[in-house]
């Protein structure tokens, strides 16, 4: 380009324009090399005179010609309103229409077209065929407003300086149809932040496909406002990070027939992780297509030897809704040795199961946390709802789980509120609504760090003989207070029949001493299926229960310790101290199988029935209802997650026309 062999001649002291004549430039590649004398605040723009990028077009036909620019070594350029393109040619080794080398800085892309051809069926993969191929670089390189179409990768970010500054920022461009990956950062880019934001990534090519990859960087990681459109792609991964903090934010997710996914899945060496706000919905008109094992949201290892503590982990208001006739896990954490030092936070995310009708082997949650002596200072899992809907046939054939949490330990603080969990129809061979296992407090001083759950709505349809509501094993200083768990069988069940692994409530230790100091208090475990309300298989761990409502189908059930089996209120209260000696047998009045609000009605048994008698709870999460409904001090609490409103009860319009009466 002769104008750039002026600016090098001459200098750049001042910013400087050069205006690409509109035509089609065949067959003749750009190479800028460094301008040696220059300003360091000075930028050379190369723009087209149009803002057509198609105008202003640099196209290689030859194949003996691997780019169509190469950026080697120079700084400070700008390029707008220009198109770069390789044709195929079926002895390509590779073809990168945008390459940049030899540590270029500060390169920007303004409004540009780039299209790069699909390799020879034998010239192999990766960044060889990528659209831009940013092979070394430092300082700030960004593309705002661009279009990649075609190739291997949109985007491949291969290497850095150790210790640079630099920076790679891609805003509102469009990746199109690329093999492999949209956007791909190495284990080589060493820079600070990596920053994409408002992209599309489109593909519905039948291959394995990631949209983002940022692989083992210690940049800091930041997606948001990014559009994924996916169909027919094998295996799938919306955004893969691993790098030193990752944050991932208002982005969405649209699959069609898309197979092995995982929307966000975040791994390996990582300081602060948070994922909010991310939407992720996966349709399957085809009947042929099957899932398998696709997840919304993953967090998990390896984690290196020596690596173990963390800063947080926020995944927060998220969404994942499944028409995949087989289960899959919403969330799934593997936390193998991790500790994190200040907050684990799962909370208000939605994670819908439209149309289950296909058997399923293995084990599926919509929430699954796998420690493995993993330390959690504080922990919130509160306010998500998870429902997995049977479709008009079909059944599942697996361990379904709601939410389970396993092997946590030094625990301090841990809230399990909120959260509402529908199970359709269980089929052999279990299924659980929520399952905490393994979960030990702070050393030392126990009694100050109980495990909290409450408020808490959980509704199961039966056609199991392993099925619990909630089931909790080996936790320490559990305190179960004002949860609504109900288990049904819409095709009916006869009131004798029985199962001890069925049960609204199970607490149990694998071994004498390993749970303890269990308190369950305005709790109602309704059973209108065979089984139990309550099975309690530990002889000592029950510290207290009372004020809660059993709600049988036919006569009252509460399996105890070595399976000894209570048939009356009255029996179970006289076969230990503390046990349920305010508490009820009646019909709770729920407004539905599937909504486990109570009808406001003299009717409930859980109307105006609770109690405050060992607490009054001093968290706010407790005062207050799954609905945010206050049970304040002047009241009778309901027992379950649910309160009436006062305007229910006593005729007055609002908390505070009642306080003030």
């Amino acid at each position: 380009m002769d104008a750039y062999a002026a600016v090098q001649a001459a200098g750049l002291y001042s910013n400087t324009t050069i205006q690409i004549c509109s035509g089609s430039y065949i067959n003749q590649p750009i190479q800028l090399t460094p301008i040696t004398s220059s300003s360091p605040s000075a930028t050379l723009t190369i723009q087209g005179s149009t803002s057509n990028p198609g105008d202003a077009l640099f196209r290689i036909t030859s194949s003996s010609i691997d780019y169509a620019l190469k950026v080697d070594g120079a700084s400070n350029i700008e390029f707008r309103n220009v198109m770069f393109d390789i044709d195929y040619h079926a002895s390509r080794s590779k073809a990168n229409p945008v390459l940049v080398t030899d540590y270029s800085s500060n390169i920007n892309f303004i409004n540009c077209l780039l299209e790069a051809p699909v390799p020879p069926p034998a010239s192999g993969s990766g960044a060889s065929f990528a659209v831009a191929r940013l092979k070394e670089f430092d300082g700030i390189l960004g593309f705002y407003d661009c279009i990649f179409n075609d190739g291997t990768m949109g985007i491949s970010a291969e290497m850095t300086p150790t210790g640079s500054p630099a920076q790679l920022i891609v805003k509102r461009s469009t990746f199109s149809e690329q093999s492999e990956t949209g956007i791909e950062s190495s284990i080589n880019f060493r820079g600070s932040n990596i920053e994409l934001r408002n992209n599309t990534f489109l593909n519905s090519q039948n291959v394995i496909y990631t949209g983002i990859l940022c692989d083992q960087t210690t940049a800091d990681f930041e997606a948001r406002n990014n559009l994924f459109v996916l169909s027919n792609t094998t295996t799938t991964t919306g955004i893969e990070a691993s790098a030193n903090n990752v944050l991932v934010k208002n982005s969405l997710l649209h699959l069609t027939d898309c197979q092995r996914l995982k929307g966000v899945y975040v791994h390996g060496e990582t300081n602060k992780v948070e994922i909010t706000k991310t939407s992720i919905y996966e349709t399957f008109p085809s009947a042929s297509m099957h899932t398998i094992l696709n997840e919304g949201i993953v967090f998990e290892g390896p984690f290196p030897d020596g690596f173990k503590t963390q800063q947080a982990l926020l995944i927060t208001w998220n969404t994942y809704q499944s028409e995949a006739p087989h289960l899959s896990n919403g969330i799934r954490m593997n936390l193998n040795g991790r500790k994190i030092q200040y907050l684990m936070d799962v909370s208000d995310n939605k994670l819908l199961y439209d149309n289950l009708t296909m058997y399923s082997n293995g084990s599926y949650s919509g929430i699954s946390l796998q420690g493995n002596n993993t330390e959690v200072n504080k922990t919130r899992i509160n306010g998500n709802e998870i429902r997995f809907q049977k479709g008009t046939a079909g059944v599942f054939d697996a361990l379904n789980v709601g939410i389970s949490i396993e092997n946590l330990r030094r625990i301090k603080f841990f809230d399990f509120f909120n959260n509402t969990i529908e199970l359709g129809k269980q089929s052999s061979p279990s299924g659980r609504g929520i399952s905490l296992k393994n979960i030990k407090t702070s050393t030392g001083m126990p009694s100050l760090w109980p495990v909290w759950v409450g408020n808490n709505m959980v509704s199961v349809e039966n056609n199991s003989l392993d099925l619990y509501g909630i089931k909790a094993e080996d936790v320490d200083q559990l305190r179960a207070y004002h949860n609504s768990v109900h288990i049904f069988d819409d095709e009916g069940a006869s009131a004798a029949s029985t199962s001890p692994n069925v049960a609204s409530f199970y607490v149990g230790e694998s071994s004498p001493g390993s749970m303890s100091d269990t308190k369950l208090w305005n709790n109602i475990w309704s059973n209108e299926s065979y089984g139990y309300n309550m099975k309690v298989t530990c002889t000592s761990c029950l510290l207290e229960s009372n004020k809660n409502l059993f709600a049988p189908f036919g006569a009252f059930r509460v399996l105890g310790s070595g399976l000894t089996s209570y048939t009356t209120l009255v029996s179970w209260q006289g076969s230990g101290s503390n046990r349920d000696l305010n508490s009820l047998v009646g019909a709770p009045m729920f407004l539905a199988n599937n909504d486990l609000h109570i009808q406001g009605i003299t009717a409930s048994k859980a109307w105006n029935q609770g109690g405050w008698l060992t607490y009054p709870p001093t968290d706010t999460l407790l005062k207050e209802d799954i609905d945010g409904d206050s049970r304040f001090s002047l009241d009778i609490p309901d027992i379950g997650a649910d309160e009436v409103p006062v305007s229910n009860k006593w005729g007055s319009t609002s908390e505070e026309s009642f306080e003030d009466a």
